[in-house]
């Protein structure tokens, strides 16, 4: 009778948790949000050019028009999302030169990386927890002059969030364009951001 009992409950605990795991990682789940954007690098359909021409404004920026149609990137571009409320400071020396070395992410650190897309320069960061984040788009084709005063900002504070920024740009961005801005992301919303925009 006693082993029936037992059995009995065992069972019970069993559907219990069962039916309560889902939950909790739906609820998990619904806590993230998702960021998506696309990088056209200069020359391609849609890539972003500097105004050149005698009557621009200094820094102007314009769509690249006469660009070939369906050409697309030979080089993708890295995309990092960083998270702007963690103390990177904490991090050991080690674990800082494996992530800017090797692209090795310390564990338990609101870090991201993902590449777009050969063909279309689209990106996506899927189930990142709500927070702000410098979205920091490395990429071969850029033009770091292009950038608004907002991304400059952006860009300085992530600087000064970042232990060893000098080893960052050597390691991370080298002759490629660093563009940041940040981003809020929330629970159970998809953030696009679109090129040349501050999103």
């Amino acid at each position: 009778m006693k082993k029936i009992k037992r059995s009995y409950l065992a069972l019970a605990i069993g559907l219990a948790l069962a039916f309560t795991a889902p939950q909790a990682a739906s609820a998990a789940g619904a806590a993230c949000g998702t960021v998506t954007g696309a990088v056209y690098t200069h020359g391609s359909e849609r890539g972003m050019k500097i105004a050149s021409s005698p009557d621009a404004s200094a820094g102007g920026i314009s769509w690249d028009l006469a660009a070939p149609k369906r050409k697309f990137h030979d080089k993708e571009a890295d995309v990092w999302l960083i998270g702007k409320d963690f103390t990177y400071d904490k991090l050991s020396a080690q674990e800082i030169d494996d992530w800017y070395r090797f692209g090795k992410i310390p564990k338990d650190t609101p870090v991201y990386h993902t590449e777009t897309d050969k063909k279309t320069g689209r990106y996506e960061f899927r189930d990142i927890p709500e927070g702000e984040y410098f979205l920091v788009i490395l990429d071969s084709y850029g033009r770091d002059a292009a950038q608004n005063l907002t991304e400059l900002d952006d860009k300085q504070q992530l600087q000064k969030k970042l232990p060893n920024w000098d080893a960052f740009e050597l390691f991370n961005v080298g002759p490629r364009s660093c563009l940041v801005q940040m981003v809020t992301v929330k629970r159970g919303e998809t953030v696009n951001i679109k090129p040349g925009t501050i999103g």
